[in-house]
C-alpha cells in the first residue's frame, strides 16, 4: 500500500462535503431510520450502493432475486443520481426501500484504482458505521453475482458457527492464502459500539492510504480490533 498523493485533495474535499455536514447527515440516519422501520420485521436490510453505470446490473440482479419469494423486500438500495432513483422507483414497487444519497462525485464511473473508487470504499465503510446507529443488523451486497439459492435463507447468522461474530464475510477463495482472505462485496453487520469502531478505523486508512477496503478490512480482523470477532462464510 502506499500514500494517497494526487487523489488526496480530492479525497480531503470530498469526505468533508459527505460527512462534516451534521444537519445533512442527520437528515440521511432519519431517511434510513424511517426506510428501515417501514420494512417487515422478519427482515435482515440488505444495502446496495449504486450509480446510473451500474443500474443495469443492478435491475438484472434484481430481476433474479424474485425467484426467490421475499428476497426483494430485504433490499434497500442507496442510489448516487436522481436518475438511479426515478427508475428504481418504477420498477420495483416490491423493493424493501430506496434512500437517494445525492453525491456528485459518485453519479460518474469508477473503477478500482482511481479516486472516484476511493471515495466509494470510503463512503461505504462511513454509511455501515451510520447503519449500525440505525439497525440491529444488515447485510451489505452487490449486483455483481447471480445467486444460485436465497442468501437470506442459506446463511444461519445466528448459528453456533456465526453467533459470536460482530461481522460475517464471504471468502475470495477456498485454496491456498485465498481462504484466508475476506471478500468485500458482502458481509453481514452485527450493530454494537465495536462494530461502529471498526468501520470508523477502516474509513480512516482508505482516507489516507491507498488500499482495497477487504484488505483493510481483513488486517482490522486478524488484529481483533475493537474486540470484533470475525465469522468467514466457506466459499462456495
Amino acid at each position: 500500500m502506499r500514500k494517497v498523493s494526487k487523489i488526496q485533495n480530492f479525497l480531503t474535499e470530498q469526505s468533508k462535503s459527505l460527512f462534516n455536514n451534521q444537519n445533512e447527515l442527520n437528515d440521511y440516519r432519519e431517511q434510513f431510520r424511517k426506510t428501515l422501520n417501514n420494512m417487515n420485521d422478519s427482515k435482515t436490510p440488505a444495502i446496495l450502493l449504486l450509480n446510473k453505470y451500474a443500474l443495469n446490473i443492478s435491475l438484472n440482479f434484481l430481476c433474479n432475486l424474485r425467484k426467490f419469494p421475499g428476497a426483494v423486500d430485504h433490499i434497500v438500495a442507496v442510489v448516487f443520481d436522481s436518475y438511479s432513483h426515478q427508475i428504481l422507483k418504477e420498477s420495483f414497487t416490491d423493493i424493501g426501500g430506496i434512500v437517494y444519497w445525492d453525491i456528485p462525485a459518485l453519479e460518474e464511473k469508477f473503477s478500482s484504482g482511481d479516486g472516484r473508487y476511493q471515495v466509494f470504499q470510503y463512503f461505504r465503510a462511513k454509511l455501515v458505521s451510520l447503519l449500525t446507529e440505525v439497525t440491529d443488523q444488515f447485510w451489505m451486497v452487490q449486483a455483481d453475482t447471480i445467486w444460485k439459492e436465497n442468501l437470506f435463507e442459506i446463511i444461519d447468522t445466528d448459528s453456533q458457527e456465526f453467533i459470536n461474530a460482530g461481522i460475517i464475510f464471504d471468502s475470495e477463495g477456498s485454496e491456498g492464502l485465498l481462504r484466508y482472505m475476506i471478500a468485500g462485496g458482502y458481509f453481514f453487520v452485527r450493530s454494537a459500539n465495536s462494530t461502529k469502531k471498526f468501520f470508523e478505523s477502516a474509513a480512516e486508512f482508505l482516507l489516507n492510504n491507498f488500499a482495497t477496503d477487504n484488505n483493510v478490512m481483513n488486517r482490522l480482523c486478524i488484529q481483533k480490533a475493537f474486540g470484533v470477532e470475525c465469522g468467514q462464510i466457506s466459499y462456495r
